[in-house]
């Protein structure tokens, strides 16, 4: 089955799954996913490391297994890792299209690698502001893709979208470039006609990047959250012991189960709230005040 090479959040995956994200052809491979139609994995023998439910609805599990981990998505597939996380068999449920497995796999493939190699990825999109990334975590509907939208469609470049993998290096955390995609809603799209986006499924419309393919020094983290009340952005900056609690709630892959991980994410998260700012950031439910909250956004936290 022909394969492909694709290159996000400083990783190469050679996939015989089509991937929305950029192709690499001459970069070595981190990860390989092979397409196959039964599990490898039986459950003997296997824990629980993490598990989201939300209402009834299983969304995922992830397990440990002697020879390995797997990952599985109730309504979409089934993913079994390598023990050295170098190897990813992708089983798709009957009668889900490859191409939803695949906005799948750019997401749930990088965070569980990252993860269980003890980095730590935020659910955060991030734009790139005169030389410095500017990033918006939280959970979903806080508004981090809108913001992002915001700002792209005022001509600054986008870092990624949904997952943010930061590093440190040189005692500065560094935001890692994602897949050079903007998945938005139809209301967003009206409202930023400036944005080439394109439509695609579940009445989504995206939008392509390209240009950034290094690391960004990463300036302020901000914590959005969309309000009725407000008609105009409010600032509040957070001491590091609060945004550390309130950064453990915009994670990527919860909840956490195994307490090694867990202390080897509250270690990293400690790593950069000591390092970048973070904000609480209220922001007007109305899209159409939004160019404003860029503007006042740079006006405050520009270089």
């Amino acid at each position: 089955m022909r394969s492909q090479r694709y290159r996000m959040y400083g990783l190469t995956l050679r996939s015989e799954v089509p991937l929305p994200a950029p192709l690499a052809p001459s970069s070595p491979v981190d990860v390989d996913l092979y397409r196959s139609s039964q599990e490898r994995f039986g459950s003997f023998g296997a824990r629980v490391l993490a598990q989201l439910t939300l209402g009834h609805r299983q969304v995922y599990t992830l397990w440990q297994h002697p020879w390995g981990y797997r990952l599985r998505f109730e309504h979409c597939c089934t993913l079994e890792f390598q023990r050295d996380l170098r190897k990813v068999w992708v089983i798709p449920h009957a009668g889900v299209p490859l191409s939803l497995v695949g906005q799948v796999l750019v997401g749930s493939v990088p965070t569980t690698v990252l993860t269980l190699s003890g980095e730590w990825v935020l659910h955060a999109s991030a734009v790139e502001t005169f030389g410095q990334a500017l990033a918006f975590a939280g959970d979903a509907g806080a508004g981090k893709t809108t913001l992002a939208a915001a700002f792209c469609a005022q001509g600054f470049g986008l870092i990624t979208d949904d997952l943010l993998r930061f590093q440190f290096r040189d005692d500065q955390a560094w935001a890692v470039p994602g897949t050079g995609r903007l998945r938005l809603r139809q209301d967003v799209v009206a409202a930023f006609p400036e944005l080439p986006a394109k439509p695609i499924a579940e009445g989504r419309w995206e939008v392509i990047y390209g240009g950034i393919s290094d690391p960004v020094p990463l300036g302020v983290l901000f914590l959005p959250q969309v309000s009725e009340t407000v008609t105009r952005p409010e600032f509040r900056p957070l001491s590091p012991h609060e945004a550390l609690f309130r950064l453990l709630g915009a994670v990527k892959l919860k909840p956490l189960k195994d307490k090694a991980l867990l202390e080897a994410r509250l270690q990293r998260l400690a790593q950069l709230v000591q390092r970048v700012p973070v904000v609480h950031l209220q922001v007007p439910r109305r899209l159409e005040a939004l160019p404003h909250v860029v503007q006042e956004i740079l006006a405050r936290f520009a270089p």
